[in-house]
């Protein structure tokens, strides 16, 4: 009773629970009898833990267990989704695009597009971790593999690109998850993701041999700031790639808000974090001049606008 007046749960995820006060055993013990009557004898740690549910009913510990509390230890996963009430339109018209894709599988090309989260980097000497939660690495028996303990000393960041160039199967129930993979790291100082950026991605991606180009081209995003095809900015991204590539049919679809996962090239994100896992990254040292700059500077809006002022700072910062 006490543990579902403190628990927070979803009214439409039943048995899914997001809060749990309880970090122990004893915690548990301590909290219940507080609210119990004097004398009221307290059981065991060991008491109460073998009257749990067991984590793993085909050990060999489970035997010792009584199921007579149904409660158990589980650490929290971040595998929920979230609903929206066009995600059944926006799974059909990505079901379209997938056959038109299919029908005229010769003449077009279909892009998957996404931009990984952002790999923060230090300040020169303080190495920073990538935020990627990986598992033990191999390194010299007297060497240590270590970062920074906060992000604070930051003041850039890396955005990693990620074009899925899909290759289109035969059927339409076919894997979609099959193509050629491109990884484009930009500075999010100096290079910030846009519409436009984009789309001289893609560009340059598909090829500057204006014949092997081919007349129909799908693009397929999560529909974030610069991918979202109801902004007027996207529009004219849009309309400029079809021109530039002298396009016959520009087809651009998104998932529905909170769909990313959707996405085919959300499939890639997990092997890239293969790349980052247990790395930590700084930046290189500029010059004295530059860096008194740096210092005054909190943020990369900051350092936008001293790049305006200081001529070298943005040669500097690029390396």
């Amino acid at each position: 009773m006490e543990l579902e007046q403190i628990t927070a749960a979803d009214e439409r995820r039943h048995g899914v629970a997001h809060l749990s006060e309880f970090i122990s055993v004893r915690d548990l013990i301590e909290r219940v009898a507080k609210k119990c009557p004097p004398n009221t004898p307290i059981p065991s740690e060991t008491t109460v833990l073998f009257a749990f549910v067991p984590k793993n009913a085909y050990s060999n510990v489970a035997k010792l267990y009584k199921s007579k509390v149904h409660m158990k230890f589980q650490v929290q996963t971040r595998q929920l989704r979230s609903s929206h009430p066009d995600d059944h339109y926006c799974a059909a018209l990505f079901k379209y695009m997938r056959s038109f894709a299919v029908k005229y599988r010769d003449l077009t090309t279909f892009l998957c597009v996404d931009d990984k989260s952002k790999i923060d980097f230090g300040e020169p000497g303080l190495a920073m971790s990538s935020g990627v939660r990986g598992k033990k690495s191999l390194v010299a028996s007297n060497g240590l593999l270590g970062a920074l303990d906060h992000d604070q000393q930051q003041k850039g960041s890396l955005t990693p690109s990620v074009y899925l160039n899909v290759e289109i199967p035969e059927t339409v129930d076919d894997s979609f998850y099959r193509g050629q993979v491109t990884v484009l790291l930009k500075d999010s100082v100096f290079q910030p993701s846009s519409a436009f950026r984009h789309t001289t991605e893609m560009k340059r991606l598909l090829g500057d041999d204006m014949d092997k180009v081919k007349p129909f081209l799908i693009i397929y995003s999560d529909g974030g700031p610069d991918h979202r095809v109801t902004y007027e900015g996207v529009k004219l991204s849009l309309a400029a790639v079809f021109k530039a590539l002298d396009l016959d049919i520009l087809v651009a679809g998104r998932t529905a808000p909170g769909h990313s996962w959707a996405n085919p090239v959300e499939r890639i994100m997990s092997v890239l974090n293969l790349a980052f896992q247990n790395i930590a990254l700084s930046r290189q040292e500029c010059s004295a001049e530059v860096e008194q700059v740096l210092r005054s500077c909190g943020g990369m809006q900051d350092i936008r606008k001293k790049a305006d002022m200081v001529e070298k700072l943005r040669d500097e910062w690029s390396g």
